[in-house]
């Protein structure tokens, strides 16, 4: 099993996909925060236009290309797994994509966008596994940065017209049912 060889430590991100044909913009974004560049699915929305339909292994190629990270797609039968530069994203099933972690002799651990962190074993990985991958790795050009979307705690509320009012009410309360007692 490779790891890119600049690496300063951290794990793979587990990032979750949010809806079904955003698998692939998942896993790109999990393999490239583990390379350097911090970034998650809103930053990824934003600059790319994925369809209802997904994305395909090509799109996966044409959108690293343009984060700056070279792409080697691959075919390989199960028994290469453990050979494949990790992480790496798999074709899984018939419209799925997951990234491969690790492999050993025994397990594959894989980071699946649409269920979370998996242990399998190579019989498991057998009935998914199409046998295609995509290998990143950073090209001379790339910059580490950060391009997650930060979001604040207001963002989260919106304006809530006379939250105010109904804190106070209930502060107001609280003393009252303090003092009664």
């Amino acid at each position: 099993m490779a790891t890119a060889p600049f690496f300063r430590g951290g794990r793979l991100p587990l990032i979750l996909q949010t809806e079904v044909a955003e698998c692939g913009l998942a896993c790109l974004a999990m393999v490239a925060s583990y390379l350097g560049l911090r970034t998650d699915l809103a930053a990824l929305r934003a600059r790319f236009s994925i369809s209802l339909n997904g994305i395909s292994m090509l799109s996966l190629v044409e959108y690293a290309d343009r984060l700056r990270l070279s792409s080697r797609p691959v075919l390989l039968t199960l028994e290469e797994l453990p050979h494949l530069r990790t992480p790496a994203i798999l074709h899984w099933g018939e419209n799925h994509f997951v990234v491969l972690s690790r492999a050993t002799a025994k397990e594959v651990l894989i980071h699946d966008p649409a269920v979370g962190l998996r242990r399998l074993s190579y019989e498991e990985t057998s009935r998914k596994f199409t046998g295609s991958a995509l290998e990143l790795a950073p090209t001379t050009d790339f910059a580490p940065s950060d391009e997650r979307r930060k979001i604040s705690v207001k963002a989260l509320m919106g304006k809530l017209d006379g939250w105010w009012q109904s804190v106070s009410l209930l502060f107001v309360m609280a003393l009252a049912r303090i003092f009664r007692e």
